[in-house]
């Protein structure tokens, strides 16, 4: 089938239109270990799909195509080293592109590659064959049309779908009375990260921007020294971390957003045992859950889209720009160490560093969030940005 999971820097009637397809096929289902296998590479749920023909209503087997992130689960949930399944994975991966250069008239026949992730899969799910798992993915009603493994997880995960916390979200800002902007989605298979900015709450801060230089437009912090409040509403459909809404500063003159991550509201994905069988929400559930999601936002909303509550963050900013930088290239190398950066992370980061010229512990946090920008997958991007204060600090801390 044909979803698409993962965009970047999405407008509002673009984001809308992504989630509510996905929102369309949505098959989530708890199985015990007994009703699932694994066939050439692909998770088989057992009477999962439904036909319908001339002789009535008949049920048959489901085929879906796992994800990395499925597979991430099956190590979880299972205790299997997830390197281990990678590598299978990656195997079957290599398998199917030899083949389709070797042989194109039979494609399917790859499916005969995976027989050792079978093997291991199937043997530790007939190790304790009653244990229930929820099974999230895509599929159609069409049982010939192969489908979208998307998350292996507990029977007890509370499923908050991204296509819900949207409608809930611009229901809760509408309901506040603030007018904000979006300034772009993501979505991947992890989690989506909607931004919003507040244009009529915001302040001037020369004094910790006037060093300070858009490495993208060369613009001067001194020159344009408007910061917006603004908040990201993170979800997860897939086990990626919690329904969140965190509080965001943007600098104006190069759009770097500041993520206060010790001030977020989060809702676990977590809730009472699941019962067995294909879920199918009813509307009091759904309306429920929507309503704590609308509430949270307007909650959130009138907290951090204040301008005391921004004076406040604004006024921790002024304490970080006060912690001198003295040797770049060091700090950098001990926060990448401590951060898990890359070595091109920590090169470009750098650069960025010297581009902005702000020697500050908030210099490293404008390098860090102006290279994050640039970077292509939209969850190293979220990452790095919610780390930046973080790191902001350990500089201040080591120095």
């Amino acid at each position: 089938m044909e979803t698409q999971t993962e965009a970047r820097n999405l407008d509002l009637p673009n984001l809308v239109a992504m989630l509510k397809e996905q929102s369309d096929v949505r098959y989530d289902v708890v199985v015990p270990a007994s009703g699932i296998k694994m066939k050439n590479g692909n998770l088989i749920i057992k009477s999962g799909g439904v036909r319908i023909d001339e002789q009535g209503v008949h049920t048959e087997d489901a085929t879906l195509v796992p994800t990395p992130i499925f597979d991430e689960g099956i190590a979880n949930r299972l205790n299997i080293p997830a390197r281990y399944v990678r590598t299978m994975r990656e195997q079957i991966t290599s398998d199917i592109e030899n083949h389709k250069q070797t042989n194109t008239a039979n494609i399917k026949a790859h499916r005969g590659f995976s027989t050792l992730y079978d093997e291991n899969i199937n043997y530790w799910l007939e190790n304790d064959p009653s244990r229930l798992h929820l099974v999230r993915g895509f599929r159609t009603d069409d049982v010939d049309d192969v489908g979208i493994a998307r998350a292996f997880l507990s029977d007890r995960y509370r499923t908050i779908d991204n296509y819900d916390v949207l409608l809930a979200t611009l229901d809760g800002v509408k309901s506040a009375g603030v007018e904000v902007n979006i300034d772009g989605a993501d979505v991947s298979d992890h989690r989506m990260a909607l931004r919003l900015t507040c244009p009529e709450v915001q302040q001037y801060s020369e004094e910790i921007l006037r060093g300070y230089t858009s490495p993208f437009t060369g613009e001067s912090g001194t020159d344009n020294p408007t910061i917006f409040a603004g908040l990201v509403i993170k979800n997860s459909e897939t086990g990626g971390g919690a329904f969140s809404i965190v509080p965001r500063l943007v600098i104006k003159v190069c759009n770097n957003g500041l993520q206060m991550t010790k001030d977020a509201m989060r809702a676990v994905h977590l809730g009472s045992k699941l019962e067995e069988g294909v879920i199918t929400w009813s509307e009091e559930t759904q309306q429920q859950e929507l309503a704590l999601i609308t509430t949270k936002t307007r909650d959130a909303v009138a907290t951090f889209l204040d301008v005391e509550y921004m004076k406040s963050k604004i006024d921790e900013l002024h304490q970080l720009a006060g912690v001198e930088v003295k040797q770049p290239p060091k700090t950098m190398k001990m926060i990448s160490k401590k951060s898990g950066w890359s070595e091109n992370e920590e090169n470009n980061i750098l650069k960025h560093f010297y581009q902005g010229g702000d020697n500050s512990a908030l210099g490293v946090a404008q390098a860090i969030t102006s290279y994050a920008q640039t970077v292509k997958k939209a969850d190293r991007q979220d990452e790095l940005e919610s780390s930046a204060l973080n790191s902001a600090e350990l500089v201040s801390i080591n120095i």
